[in-house]
């Protein structure tokens, strides 16, 4: 049941577990017996069931770099987000030139792809990270 992990912030800090709403309250179930509220409901990500290079879990929302070969090749950055049209994770670059030429606006965040990308931070906490293209 990883899938249907997700992240979210509590009081500042990420939680994760098991989304849920009690009470008309938007909640996350960490274990069994212990629920933590939802600060802001738009730091919801849901978990791509994939892990870094490092181990570390893949959220919606995070912000990745890889070596990738876009033109030149070199290391860019990813913003982790679920592209409803495919149906699955993908990764975009949300500044550039190649956003502007719209070539490489996804890129299919797979188990191949998750094995050469580092997670650097995430579009609440570090939303500057995009700007490094």
């Amino acid at each position: 049941m990883e899938e249907l992990k997700v992240r979210a912030k509590n009081l500042g800090e990420w939680v994760e577990g098991y989304f849920c709403v009690y009470r008309g309250i938007p909640q996350i179930l960490v274990d069994e017996s212990s629920w933590e509220p939802i600060d802001d409901i738009k730091t919801v990500g849901r978990y791509t069931g994939l892990c870094d290079k490092n181990g570390n879990k893949i959220f919606e929302g995070d912000i990745v770099s890889t070596k990738y070969k876009l033109g030149r090749g070199g290391y860019y950055v990813f913003e982790v987000y679920y592209n409803e049209n495919l149906c699955q994770f993908a990764l975009t670059i949300n500044s550039g030139s190649y956003t502007k030429n719209k070539q490489y606006d996804w890129l299919k965040l797979t188990s191949l792809t998750a094995n050469k990308v580092e997670v650097i931070g995430n579009i609440h906490d570090n939303k500057e990270l995009l700007n490094e293209n």
